[in-house]
């Protein structure tokens, strides 16, 4: 995938939007006072600028929205046209057309990930397996979110379109799985704190913390345990879990006879003074 610069905000950039906002959501209050509550028609929702600005990844990704907002406000674009469903919804000429041209630019990402994360050798021990991601499998998750979607489904109801709208405005974001990924880094950080004695790990996850995120998930991704390694069944596993986490991440293990169990310590010593109060 091609490199993406998070954008730098401009106050001709906040005009833009800003006007493109108010016009669209003016044209939106419009319709919504022509058409009312007719069944079987949906109205596009009016958006915000805040909402906007946190979307809008890149300059790219600003473009792409402006057009988007600005299109809404020519003529024509408000006229009704049936949805591909079995039910007899209506929407605006706009919204399928949006839903339709963000299908294309998703399914797009989608296939540019899913070949990236196949094309990803498994690593043990520092040493390449010698098979990708791809020969053994994707896992249910990735699998889910990589397939290919469709703007409209036969069985579509009618207040899934503006669902769709939103999700489809959010995933068309250059940042989408990048936001994702610093979540992903997140959480396994938060996994390995809570499973793990702190001491035995702050070198790992300082490392993590130093690395760009997409080489940060490179790793864990050719991990063949993934996640698993985040999560030690029980104490008698723990050095077997930690061994590997160190190798993983290029860090030096050492074994330790007696280490420390994985309970705050902290904790332990409160609740003794506490006791000692109340006697």
């Amino acid at each position: 995938m091609a490199k993406q610069y998070n954008i730098r905000w401009t106050d001709n950039d906040t005009k833009q939007l800003s006007k493109a906002v108010r016009n669209y959501n003016a044209k939106v209050k419009r319709l919504e006072a022509k058409i009312g509550d007719t069944p079987g028609v949906v109205v596009p929702e009016k958006v915000t600028m805040k909402e906007m600005r946190n979307l809008i990844g890149t300059r790219r990704d600003l473009q792409r929205e402006l057009k988007s907002l600005q299109s809404f406000t020519q003529r024509g674009s408000e006229e009704l046209v049936r949805a591909d469903t079995e039910d007899n919804i209506f929407l605006t000429k706009w919204q399928k057309q949006d839903l339709l041209k963000r299908e294309k630019v998703i399914n797009k990402a989608r296939a540019e990930r899913r070949e990236l994360l196949e094309s990803q050798e498994l690593i043990h021990k520092g040493e390449g397996l010698g098979y990708t991601k791809g020969a053994v499998g994707m896992g249910k998750t990735d699998a889910l979110m990589l397939r290919p979607t469709n703007a409209f489904t036969p069985k579509m109801r009618k207040y899934e379109i503006n669902e769709k709208m939103k999700h489809y405005r959010n995933e068309s974001q250059s940042t989408y799985w990048n936001k994702r990924d610093k979540i992903m880094i997140d959480n396994y950080i938060k996994a390995l704190k809570d499973n793990f004695n702190y001491r035995d790990v702050k070198d790992v996850i300082d490392k993590i913390n130093s690395m760009p995120i997409e080489s940060a998930v490179e790793i864990i991704r050719s991990d063949p345990q993934e996640f698993n390694t985040a999560y030690p069944p029980d104490d008698e596993e723990y050095e077997l879990y930690l061994k590997h986490l160190k190798e993983m991440w290029g860090l030096a293990y050492q074994e330790r006879k007696e280490r420390r169990k994985r309970t705050n310590s902290g904790k332990k010593k409160s609740s003794k003074k506490k006791s000692k109060k109340r006697k």
